[in-house]
């Protein structure tokens, strides 16, 4: 009887290779999943600049702040959301618009006669916790002061 030299994987071998290849689809999938949250996270700062823009141009008209929304506040859980900031005239006061899908829910919020607080507002991945983003408008005199984007829970 001649052996014949066979060229196969073995069992053990197979799971192995099987068990690897799981790993490194979990560790893909979580990397992944954090890649979408940063993406979603990246309208915030845009849709506040375009907000505290809209304030400060209507300060200078009109010498006071104006108060607007809530819109899609408290967010949508994993959005994005259709939202027609139409229903609220302020945001057209400020000629604010983020379009029709948003990640985020947008207010103005008066703090004081002379500041306001421009904030936006996500649930990203749907677990019930808000990111919140916020940025402060105050004038003093002519002089506006925008302060820098505060960022809470960003990626919750």
């Amino acid at each position: 009887m001649v052996r014949q030299n066979c060229r196969a994987f073995t069992v053990v071998e197979l799971v192995i290779v099987i068990g690897v290849l799981g790993i490194l689809a979990s560790i893909a999938i979580t990397a992944f999943d954090g890649y979408m949250l940063r993406s979603k996270a990246s309208e915030a700062p845009i849709g506040l600049g375009k907000l505290v823009e809209g304030e400060v141009a209507y300060f200078h008209t009109n010498q006071a702040f104006t108060a607007a929304g809530p819109t899609n506040i408290p967010p949508a859980p994993q959005g994005p959301t259709t939202v027609d900031f139409s229903i609220d005239p302020r945001w057209k006061l400020i000629s604010f618009d983020m379009g029709q899908k948003t990640y985020f829910g947008y207010q103005a919020v008066i703090i004081a006669t002379n500041s306001v607080n421009c904030e936006a507002m996500a649930d990203l991945d749907g677990n019930g916790v808000s990111s919140l983003y916020r940025r402060n408008v105050s004038s003093s005199g002519n002089d506006m002061n925008a302060g820098g984007l505060y960022i809470f829970d960003e990626l919750e």
